[in-house]
């Protein structure tokens, strides 16, 4: 197995953590919507990675 394959499959629980996070409140402000941006980006960056995509842009939260 290739190592595109055990990092395609850490893409959707990577966007489920992420999502866990930005979910903690109402609000869409703090380290906890920080932590979920990133973690989606992250996400976004390695699904690139292994599709021969370019990078996206980071999101403004984090740059």
């Amino acid at each position: 197995m290739s190592w595109k394959f055990f990092v395609q499959m850490a893409i959707a629980p990577i966007h489920y953590a992420a999502q866990t996070f930005r979910n903690q409140d109402a609000n869409d402000t703090g380290k906890d919507d920080i932590i979920g941006i990133t973690l989606d980006y992250v996400a976004d960056v390695l699904s690139a990675v292994v599709t021969d995509r370019p990078i996206p842009p980071a999101p403004a939260a984090i740059r």
